[in-house]
C-alpha cells in the first residue's frame, strides 16, 4: 500500500499490484491524485512481512527528506521535468592522466557546520582547478540517514543526499564543474 500526507487517504486505500516477475506497481489516474499528490508530497510504502506491518521508503525514491523535529525519513514526490544541461557540448578534456581531487561536500568548507552543494560549487571548484586537478570525485552523494557515517550507510541510491541541499543544488554543482572543464565522478 502507498500512503502519504494526503488528508483524506487511508494507509490501505491505494494497493500495489504484483506482476508475475515479482515487481510491485500502482497506477494512479489523474483524477485520483490531481489535488492530493502534488510536488513535495511525502509518502511511504506500507508493507506486510513475516515481522508484521511496517512503513518503508521505496528504494527507487529520487528524493528523501528528514523532519528536523522527529528525525523521521520520508520519500518526497517530485514532479519530473526534463533538465536542460548548461554545457551540452561538455567533453572530458584529453589529458595524459586523471588528477582526481576527492572531496566530501559537507566537510569541504572553512566554516563550522555542514557544507552544501552550492557552497562547494561556489567556493571549492576554482580552488581545486587552481591546484591542477582535472577531476572531482564526490563522496557521500547517495542518500544516507546518519551523517556521521560519511555516506557509507546508503538508503537510497537514486536520491542525492538531503544533507547538502536539493537535487537542483547538485545539478548546479555539476553544471559549474563541467563549465570549468572538470570531470566529475560520484
Amino acid at each position: 500500500y502507498i500512503f502519504g500526507d494526503f488528508n483524506s487517504w487511508q494507509r490501505t486505500e491505494l494497493r500495489l499490484q504484483r506482476n508475475r516477475d515479482g515487481v510491485w506497481s500502482i497506477f494512479l489516474p489523474d483524477a485520483m491524485y490531481e489535488n492530493r499528490l502534488v510536488d513535495g508530497s511525502l509518502y511511504k510504502i506500507h508493507v506486510h512481512g513475516n515481522n508484521g506491518w511496517r512503513d518503508r521508503i521505496p528504494a527507487y525514491a529520487k528524493r528523501v527528506v528528514q523532519d528536523e523535529v522527529t528525525k523521521n525519513y520520508t520519500a518526497q514526490f517530485v514532479i519530473e521535468r526534463p533538465y536542460e544541461w548548461k554545457h551540452d557540448d561538455f567533453r572530458a578534456p584529453k589529458v595524459g592522466e586523471l588528477l582526481i581531487y576527492e572531496a566530501h561536500v559537507g566537510m569541504a568548507q572553512e566554516k563550522e557546520g555542514v557544507g552544501s552543494y552550492r557552497e562547494f560549487a561556489d567556493f571549492n571548484l576554482e580552488y581545486i582547478r587552481n591546484l591542477g586537478y582535472n577531476t572531482v570525485q564526490l563522496m557521500a552523494i547517495q542518500e544516507h540517514p546518519y551523517y556521521a557515517s560519511f555516506g557509507y550507510q546508503v538508503t537510497n541510491f537514486f536520491a542525492p543526499s538531503h544533507h547538502f541541499g536539493t537535487p537542483e543544488d547538485l545539478k548546479y554543482l555539476i553544471n559549474k564543474a563541467h563549465g570549468m572543464g572538470a570531470n566529475s565522478t560520484m
